[in-house]
């Protein structure tokens, strides 16, 4: 994985990634029932995202592994290991970790540009629109960006835990650095944490891409219950 983008990680964390991912790559039996009946791009990109996640898994020292889909989508990682994957239609990457040392990962990517006015209101808060508005590190557009990538990012570190979809306007997101954030909760999540409870992730700002990753330590986790 790209320095930057590792760097996104704290240590115990391995990641792959893959900037062209024009050719099906192997999949195992059972991950091939996920897309059976997709189109050819969305094979390529499922199939990229195995790749990745088998290769991360080889770094952290972890042998071949299959990874089929869940019912609610979300990858279904072995019973020891956390994880997530993410792409774009010119990247994909993969992070991993032992589960008894990290209760989740969110890693995400999205390729930079300007959301429309609707969509920023469906993603962002009050209070996130004036944080955004009173920040110094990016134009509003990237920060908007930022944002969007960040939720999606905590999203799916907490999922792990909890099994629990949350809206975007259930959390609530700040710089507290140029390439760091807060995520707040602002309603409790059953067998993850209570309405208040504070996340911290890092964002990094390429030339086409926003990356951002979250990793909750199975540690901080359980002071939380």
């Amino acid at each position: 994985m790209r320095k930057d983008v590792q760097a996104l990680f704290p240590p115990g964390v391995a990641g792959h990634d893959v900037r062209v991912f024009d050719q099906v790559r192997d999949l195992h039996s059972k991950e091939t029932m996920a897309v059976k009946a997709a189109g050819n791009k969305r094979v390529k990109e499922f199939a990229a995202g195995r790749y990745c996640a088998r290769k991360a898994l080889s770094k952290l020292g972890y042998g071949e592994a299959t990874i089929p889909q869940r019912k609610d989508r979300s990858p279904e990682w072995p019973g020891e290991i956390v994880g997530s994957i993410s792409h774009t239609n010119s990247y994909c990457g993969a992070v991993v970790a032992w589960s008894n040392e990290f209760a989740g990962l969110g890693f995400d990517v999205e390729t930079q540009g300007v959301l429309r006015e609707d969509v920023v209101q469906l993603i962002a808060t009050e209070k996130d629109i004036r944080e955004l508005c009173h920040q110094n590190y990016y134009n509003f557009d990237d920060s908007v960006m930022i944002l969007f990538s960040a939720k999606e990012a905590f999203y799916k570190a907490q999922f792990k835990s909890s099994r629990t979809f949350l809206d975007f306007q259930e959390v609530e997101f700040r710089f507290i650095g140029a390439n760091q954030f807060e995520i707040t909760l602002l309603r409790d999540v059953a067998k993850f944490a209570t309405s208040g409870a504070r996340f911290t992730g890092q964002c990094l700002l390429g030339d086409q891409h926003v990356f951002t990753g979250v990793a909750l330590k199975t540690s901080d986790l359980t002071r939380l219950h």
